[in-house]
């Protein structure tokens, strides 16, 4: 089978060519979410051996998209069981301080579409993902878009230094409770960054969008 002759060739750039096979037109033989182990498998162990080699490289863009697409779903998945099992009419509140001691509640923000944002100033994927936030802020913020960014860090010096230095126009509070902060664990933040972009309704209508996902709701919403 397709497994076999992976497992026993995932050194070799053959291994590469069951990966993409395909039952029919339109069907590949691996398409179950646990497939997703072979592909990375295969990926780690071919960069290992040829790390300049392009189809390497393409299988390795090909596995985190899969992947980051996976997380995305698992996530929203969760997020809905949550809510269904919790009875929950309205998205949880979050109350915290921003950088001059004032708390800030989630409900008390007054925008069309706020996006919750869970970040913290030492995890570089968050700052990453800050700067590129802050294009789609500026473009939208004056047609109804907030961002409500809680930081998981424990030491307030370093987060107002980030804000500062990146210079983070939005609502930024902080939960000094880092990686045990309440909040985290009732939205289920696992990864950083995690976000989820809040309609006008007060319901969660996307778990960790992409630049291009917030761009195309905008376009078509905040006319």
């Amino acid at each position: 089978s397709s497994i076999v002759f992976i497992i026993n060739n995932m050194n070799s750039m053959a291994s590469i060519i069951p990966l993409y096979q395909k039952y029919d037109d339109q069907n590949f033989v691996l398409y179950k979410n646990r497939d997703l182990q072979y592909i990375k498998i295969v990926s780690e162990a071919l960069n290992k051996k040829y790390p300049e080699s392009n189809h390497v490289k393409a299988l390795i863009a090909d596995k985190d998209n899969l992947l980051n697409r996976y997380n995305q779903i698992k996530a929203n998945a969760k997020l809905e069981q949550f809510a269904q099992s919790e009875n929950i009419l309205s998205i949880p509140e979050i109350y915290l301080p921003d950088q001059t001691g004032d708390s800030i509640s989630l409900n008390s923000v007054n925008a069309k579409y706020i996006l919750l944002n869970f970040w913290a100033s030492w995890n570089q994927e968050s700052v990453k993902r800050n700067l590129e936030l802050i294009d789609i802020y500026k473009q939208y913020h004056t047609k109804g878009f907030e961002i409500y960014q809680v930081a998981l860090d424990t030491k307030i010096e370093n987060w107002t230094r980030a804000i500062s230095f990146d210079q983070l126009p939005w609502i930024n509070v902080i939960d000094q409770d880092g990686r045990s902060s309440y909040y985290a664990r009732i939205y289920n933040v696992q990864t950083l960054p995690t976000s989820y972009l809040i309609n006008p309704d007060g319901e969660i209508v996307m778990a960790n969008p992409t630049k291009a996902q917030l761009i195309s709701t905008f376009d078509y919403a905040l006319k």
